[in-house]
Formats: structure tokens, sequence, C-alpha cells
């Protein structure tokens, strides 16, 4: 069916397309790489994935430290200033130690480790001390010498010790909970340790003691084994 005939002088003409000016449109801004070498452009791209790779450590905590010293999340290692007289003679006030979060991650923490961690009494505080028992363990303290298992712990930084307060004495014998650690002073008449506030949360350490930077002298507060 055909259409209507166009006649007259419209007939065959191809209508003529209505042009509309175009407004100006600004040109995008340049690129962080715009006028960038090949090597510019190189190191601006391992900046911002090392950048990157900084934050995710820091936020992801992969090495499970309780610390937030963006030296222990992301190097693993941090220096401690010891502030009280709580491990000597071993440590004394004054020192500066090596605190590693990576080693707990390569070998399980043993008895006899000295640790950096966070007491549950004053969650804000970093403390160091020993590991005397383990998840599992039973320990017990008699005459002074500390029993782990019924097995009399190696412990020679109590020889030179006078042992006067009861609880360095003597503690019955109590079982180490799961995920839990019992930690002791070796400094044990002035030591805050589990015999006072309990056990310390496996997850609240901060990591292990690898060295001993800088040795302060002996103080009155307590002296330094040879």
């Amino acid at each position: 069916m055909r259409g209507p005939a166009v006649s007259g002088e419209n007939a065959g003409v191809m209508p003529t397309p209505t042009w509309r000016p175009m407004t100006d449109v600004p040109p995008p801004p340049p690129s962080p790489e715009a006028g960038m070498s090949l090597g510019m452009r190189w190191l601006f791209g391992l900046l911002v994935v090392v950048a990157a790779s900084v934050i995710g450590m820091f936020l992801l905590n992969p090495l499970g430290t309780a610390s937030w010293d963006p030296r222990m999340r992301v190097l693993g290692h941090a220096p401690f200033r010891v502030a009280s007289a709580s491990m000597a003679p071993t440590l004394v006030p004054g020192d500066i130690v090596l605190v590693s979060a990576l080693t707990p991650h390569q070998r399980a923490l043993a008895v006899g480790d000295v640790v950096a961690f966070r007491p549950p009494s004053m969650p804000s505080e970093v403390f160091i001390a020993r590991i005397a028992g383990l998840a599992g363990d039973r320990v017990r303290i008699e005459a002074g010498r500390t029993w782990v298992n019924d097995l009399p712990l190696d412990e020679p930084y109590l020889n030179e010790q006078a042992l006067r307060r009861p609880e360095s004495q003597t503690l019955d014998e109590i079982s180490v909970p799961p995920g839990s650690l019992f930690v002791l002073g070796d400094n044990r008449d002035n030591a805050l340790d589990s015999r006072r506030w309990g056990f310390a949360e496996r997850t609240q350490v901060v990591g292990r003691l690898e060295l001993t930077l800088h040795s302060a002298p002996s103080s009155a507060n307590g002296g330094r084994r040879n």
C-alpha cells in the first residue's frame, strides 16, 4: 500500500538537518603521569605498591602482635626500653632490648623465653617477663624453686637472690588454661607477674626478646648477673 504522493516544489527534496552549536567542553585535566619519563612512571608505581603494602600490613597485622607500633606490625621488630627491675639481674632499668614479632611465628613459644606482653590488669602497658608455663602445663613453687609438670626449672638468675616474700617461696600448683601463659619476673621479690594478676593471654604477646641492644649500668634497684 502506497503512502500519499508528494507533489509540488517539495517533491524529491530531502529535508535539511538542523545543526545546533556545540558548547565548549574543557579538556580533561592532565593525569599525574603526564610528562613523566618511563623511569619516573615505574618509580611512581613502585611507591604506590609499597605504600599500599605497608598500610595493608599495619591494618591486617599478619604477625599477630599486640603492639600498635608500626615497626612491630610492618617490620616485625622494635626496640623497647626496660623501665623496671622486675627482670633483674637479667635486665635492669635503662636496658634497651630488641623485641621480635617474627620469631613466635617461626617457632612456638617455649618455657624460658622472655616475652613482651600486655598484662590483663593493665592492657595499655607493655611488660617483660619470662614464660614459666604454657597452656596445659602445671606450675608450682616450692622452697623458691619453680616446678613445671613435676620437673624443676633451671633458673640460674635466682642464685644471687634472697627470696623473702611468701609468694616467692611457695605457690600452690595451678594449671595454665588454653590460650594462656604463666609468666614470672626474674626478680621474684620485686616483680608484678602471674602470681599477682593471673595468666597472660597468648593474643596479648607483643613479641619475643631477641637481644639486648644497650646495657645500662647496674643500679640499686637490681644488680646485673655477670
